[in-house]
């Protein structure tokens, strides 16, 4: 795999749950291994509706905030913080603030394996 630059501004966006997301890499697009980028986009009050996250995700917020739900607890994430999205949770986000959200979510697309390997070590643990 060669190394891959891009504009953030020449991507389109896909509405995702009820929120503008951009692609920026993925191995379904780019065919680098595990890990996944995309830029989140939203105005306050949008949301993404209940999901569960197959693998761990790392939300960045740029600018605006959010509240993030995950199994029933609230959490509220501004500008220049970050929130750790456990593998296996269920979760919700809300855009809220009066600003435009503007996060990247880090990720792994392709968590089956690291899914796997973490059951492994925990049942070795005990």
């Amino acid at each position: 795999m060669l190394p891959r630059l891009k504009n953030l501004n020449k991507l389109s966006f896909e509405r995702k749950n009820g929120i503008n997301k951009k692609i920026v890499f993925s191995p379904n697009t780019d065919g680098n291994h595990f890990l996944s980028l995309h830029l989140y986009e939203g105005m306050p009050g949008e949301e993404v509706r209940i999901d569960t996250e197959v693998g761990d995700e790392i939300i960045i917020v740029v600018n605006g905030g959010l509240k993030i739900t995950v199994n029933e607890m609230e959490h509220h994430i501004k500008k220049d913080m970050s929130f750790l999205l456990p593998s296996g949770a269920s979760y919700q986000l809300v855009v809220e603030g009066g600003e435009p959200l503007k996060a990247f979510i880090v990720g792994c697309e392709q968590c089956i394996l690291t899914n796997d390997l973490k059951r492994e070590y925990e049942s070795a643990k005990e």
